[in-house]
């Protein structure tokens, strides 16, 4: 999972903002999250608030609590394969 702002849409340009911040899932539901300082450096340089910084790491703790429960939205997608074209 990467962490990152909304992508936006101007005229002829797209914009987003990486958080830095990354969970690494396994196929066998182990996970390992990654760059998790990254999200304190962006609000030092001030490309981010502390309050964008706080919602992101709630969002995650959520994110970690739903897949201890078994909780994968996503799962769906879990057979999908990319296909040959002719």
């Amino acid at each position: 999972m990467n962490f990152e702002a909304p992508v936006r849409r101007g005229s002829g340009w797209f914009e987003t903002v990486d958080y830095g911040l990354d969970l690494v899932i396994m196929p066998s539901g182990s996970r390992t999250w990654k760059d998790v300082d990254d999200p304190d450096e962006l609000v030092r340089e001030g490309r981010i608030t502390r309050e964008v910084a706080d919602e992101l790491r709630t969002r995650a703790a959520a994110l970690a609590e739903d897949l201890d429960a078994g909780r994968r939205w996503w799962a769906g997608w879990d057979g999908w394969t990319l296909e040959a074209r002719p």
